[in-house]
């Protein structure tokens, strides 16, 4: 099986303004725009080919690491706090959201989000381990008709069991999102090794693995799809380099 995207030749580039420097995560939205955040404010930015076209703000900082449109509401993942805001409308106010706390030791890191339609719940990935020097990552649910977390993860991956025992690296996911079409889920992991993964949508077996460069991609942490399949990711502004979005169109 091939792996569906040229992840060496984006389809469009977007380079972002100074403000999304410290860009996070992504999220799709209708007519062609992503919602992202970034993470040094509880802000939602809307872009739509590179240029903000809408900025909704919450008058607050946070450790904004990734975000889920879901109709008029919005959730933004604090990872420091282990907390999910949940906003009802955000275009009509970003005040006094819904907080959701996670049973989660704050240095799991949860950085990743993503929204699962066919179970209606999102998917929680932790960047790191409380147990120390642990290589295994997990990926949580928190259960939107519940409003909860379910403490056992719903899979977990392991750095040995993905690189092999010989390697010294460790894939620390800052992204998940999950392939519209296909219900694969992919992972994307910034710090240390740069590296997509693809899974199937029980994330029990990894489908593909591939390095990203890192003269292409200063600091990769969002991953999202649009609705037809095609692939962005977001890059924070690191080593010279601007803060961009890379979008791929499916092969």
């Amino acid at each position: 099986m091939t792996f569906p995207y040229n992840l060496h030749k984006p389809d469009e580039v977007y380079t972002l303004a100074p403000v999304l420097d410290e860009i996070s995560g992504i999220a799709p939205m209708p007519g062609n725009i992503l919602a992202c955040v970034q993470d040094e404010l509880r802000d939602i930015f809307e872009i739509k080919k590179g240029k903000i076209s809408n900025h909704f703000s919450s008058g607050m900082s946070g450790d904004s690491e990734d975000i889920v449109i879901i109709d008029k509401k919005a959730y933004i993942l604090d990872a420091k706090k282990c907390v999910i805001y949940e906003y009802q409308d955000f275009r009509k106010s970003m005040k006094n959201p819904r907080k959701h706390r996670m049973k989660l030791k704050k240095e799991s890191d949860p950085e990743g989000m993503c929204y699962d339609k066919h179970n209606n719940c999102l998917l929680i990935a932790c960047k790191a381990n409380p147990k120390k020097n642990s290589t295994t990552r997990k990926v949580f649910l928190f259960d939107l008709t519940h409003q909860n977390l379910n403490n056992k993860a719903y899979f977990s991956i392991d750095s040995k069991t993905l690189m092999g025992k010989a390697s010294r690296e460790t894939f620390n996911p800052s992204g998940i999102a999950i392939h519209p079409r296909t219900r694969e889920i992919y992972m994307i992991g910034s710090k240390g090794l740069k590296i997509i993964i693809c899974l199937n949508k029980r994330g029990n077996r990894v489908l593909h693995k591939k390095k990203l460069k890192k003269n292409k991609y200063g600091q990769p942490e969002g991953i999202t799809f649009s609705a037809q399949g095609d692939l962005f990711i977001s890059s924070e502004a690191k080593n010279g380099k601007k803060a961009t979005i890379f979008k791929f169109k499916e092969a």
